[in-house]
């Protein structure tokens, strides 16, 4: 999600910024594109997968904050 939310700062400084990807035909999926897209990202090589196909997602843990 981090580079999510920097593409979108990038775009709104007015820099053209694209998000080079693809997601899932789910929940998630529709939230991310319509996301990028209310923040300026351009979305021309954005994939949708199929119907049934989920957004692929990970969690990063930052293990410095444990220290």
């Amino acid at each position: 999600m981090q580079n999510c939310i920097s593409k979108v700062i990038l775009a709104k400084l007015s820099y053209p910024t694209y998000f080079v990807g693809q997601v899932g035909d789910d929940a998630n999926g529709k939230l991310i594109t319509e996301a990028l897209g209310n923040g300026g990202v351009r979305l021309e090589y954005l994939k949708s997968l199929g119907k049934g196909v989920p957004t692929g997602h990970a969690v990063v843990e930052n293990p410095m904050r444990w220290v």
